[in-house]
């Protein structure tokens, strides 16, 4: 057969192979030299066939097919028309791109990406083919030209790093810098340091005017600072070179505000040192504070699965969170305990009584949750969700933990609250105790109580009473015998159940300027008369009823007077006016009238 073929006339053979696909004439030109002569223009004449030829030698890296293919005149820049790989019609034209050095790239082919460069590939100009490289075709490229780096069976191989030096030789680097006009395309900088790129590699881009600072989108689109990619990497190495090339300690902050800081080094440091402890953590701190890093650094952190709220972090903040974020792990496994990350912190100046400033997005459809504002909610957080000190021979590192915070002001601003919240019943709803049989809870009221300065004790004592009667937890009742103990052990410290102060806002905490002051059996009556009088009907669970009944008893118990005249009213007078000229439900009314009984010792 092929000895007849041979002797065709070349105008029929052409014939011949135009009828064959392009798989099947490639395997007739093997058969013999004089088929290949004859038959290989009319292979390679058709567009499509060197189209096809191109795809194939870049899937199976053949750079002799790239030259054969090219000396045709098949484009070393494109392997199908634009017209085709971006119409709707063929099933892979969402996602398969027409450079042939993205192709190259894609399936591994080194030898055929440097034959491709070789021959004259390139980024831009390529205008006048009828193609524009676009902003989302550079990102791949650069973040597969990354990726390769670490790819499976070449990472930390020298092999691993040809593709990018290959790409750097051929001036790629400045092609990607001349079409990225709007300065989006991230660098690369950080993405080849955080696969684990080698010094050489690193030291190269950075001589080729690389920005220390220009940050890198990791694989979940957040956007990763060279040294925070050093840090993670732990490499002392390149951290220095930053450095040395002029790279800001402190980051550049986002455009918006972010769930995970990775643009900032020393967060990234501090999300070591949750996870790894003093023993790594402790020294990657110290380097970003010698290089001027600022201990009490702010950032704006999201959390989108919360309705979007936004809240200021700081480097101690975080490094508490990032402890929840890594769940059990750094306190069950015995090698380090955050007690001991925490306690370095404050001993470099970390300040444990600030707060965070929580402001919502305009755009958000979710009424946000209240995000912990205190590094001590932080820390306690971390016992509800996890049940921490439920766990044999954790208790001990987790009031470690709480204590340092608190010696450091941590529960200034909020005793108050905390104490409303973590000590009704626990942090796990429900009694633990530690090793030596001491209530979890109790311990932490002691701590906190002991903490409040004298002369602030009735304010506190004011608040926290408030904070039971306005705030919702999971537990429908949260007057407790640890409840009266709490109220006692603050009027030890001075504190007066009768003082005056203003009307707080429904978490505790925000003043309302137009309130006269008064004392807080007043003020929880008055509260339930402004919400009788704005809303009509209120559901049970909304007034939480039976636990306003039992905290209004407890007061009375302990000494609140009903009959301090404010704005010459009652308490009493407060509750019944709010009954006058209004139609309640009958649940309602009679609780305000079982209220009332209550006031009048009944």
């Amino acid at each position: 057969m092929t000895s007849s073929l041979e002797t065709l006339p070349r105008e029929l053979l052409w014939q011949v192979v135009g009828y064959l696909s392009y798989s099947h004439a490639t395997q007739l030109l093997q058969c013999s030299k004089r088929l290949r002569y004859n038959a290989e223009p009319a292979v390679y004449n058709s567009k499509d066939a060197r189209n096809k030829a191109m795809q194939f030698a870049c899937r199976t890296d053949r750079p002799n097919i790239i030259r054969l293919a090219v000396s045709y005149g098949a484009s070393v820049n494109l392997t199908s028309s634009p017209l085709e790989i971006n119409s709707p019609a063929p099933q892979e034209s969402n996602w398969i791109q027409p450079l042939t050095l993205l192709r190259a790239m894609a399936h591994g082919s080194i030898d055929t990406f440097k034959t491709l460069l070789e021959l004259g590939a390139r980024l831009d100009g390529l205008d006048s083919e009828g193609y524009t490289v676009t902003e989302g075709v550079l990102l791949d490229f650069v973040r597969i030209l990354v990726s390769l780096v670490a790819s499976p069976g070449i990472a930390g191989n020298p092999d691993g790093e040809e593709f990018f030096r290959a790409s750097l030789e051929a001036g790629l680097d400045q092609q990607i810098e001349k079409l990225d006009k709007d300065g989006k395309i991230y660098s690369p900088l950080a993405g080849l340091i955080e696969n684990g790129a080698s010094f050489d590699l690193i030291r190269t881009v950075l001589d080729r005017g690389a920005d220390p600072n220009r940050p890198w989108a990791s694989k979940y689109g957040l956007p990763v600072n060279p040294l925070s990619a050093a840090i993670e990497r732990d490499s002392f190495p390149v951290f220095q070179l930053l450095i040395e090339r002029g790279a800001d300690v402190n980051g550049v902050e986002a455009d918006s505000p972010r769930e995970t800081p990775r643009h900032l080094p020393l967060f990234e440091a501090m999300r070591v040192l949750a996870r790894f402890g003093t023993s790594r953590g402790a020294a990657w701190v110290q380097a970003c504070l010698d290089n001027g890093a600022d201990i009490n650094q702010s950032t704006q952190l999201t959390h989108w699965a919360h309705g979007y709220p936004v809240h200021t972090s700081t480097p101690l903040r975080y490094f508490l969170e990032s402890i929840d974020l890594e769940g059990l792990r750094p306190w069950v496994q015995g090698t380090h305990h955050p007690a001991s990350g925490l306690k370095y912190l404050l001993s470099v100046g970390a300040s444990a009584d600030g707060l965070g400033r929580q402001t919502v997005r305009a755009d958000t459809f979710i009424p946000p949750l209240r995000e912990p504002l205190s590094c001590l909610e932080v820390a306690l957080d971390i016992g509800s969700n996890y049940g921490l000190p439920g766990q044999f021979g954790i208790e001990a590192s987790y009031l470690a933990a709480v204590e340092l915070l608190v010696e450091h002001g941590a529960a200034r601003n909020e005793t108050a609250y905390i104490l409303a919240r973590h000590t009704p019943l626990s942090a796990l709803h429900v009694p633990h105790s530690d090793s030596n049989g001491k209530c979890i809870q109790a311990v932490l009221a002691t701590m906190l109580i002991n903490d409040i300065p004298r002369h602030n004790a009735s304010l506190v004592l004011w608040q926290y009473v408030w904070s039971l009667g306005v705030m919702y937890f999971d537990w429908p009742a949260v007057v407790t015998e640890m409840t009266a103990r709490i109220i006692r052990d603050i009027m030890a410290r001075g504190a007066d159940l009768n003082g005056m102060h203003m009307l707080r806002g429904e978490d505790g905490r925000d003043e309302d300027e137009n309130t006269e002051p008064m004392p807080v059996l007043h003020a929880l009556c008055q509260r339930h008369a402004t919400r009788l009088a704005t809303q009509g009907a209120i559901s049970p669970y909304d007034m939480q009823l039976s636990r306003n009944q039992d905290l209004f008893r407890l007061l009375i118990r302990e000494g609140a007077n009903p009959n301090i005249v404010v704005n010459d009213r009652t308490a009493f007078d407060i509750l019944v006016d709010c009954t006058e000229g209004k139609e309640l439900a009958d649940y309602l009314l009679a609780h305000v009238l079982d209220l009332c009984a209550i006031l009048q010792g009944q």
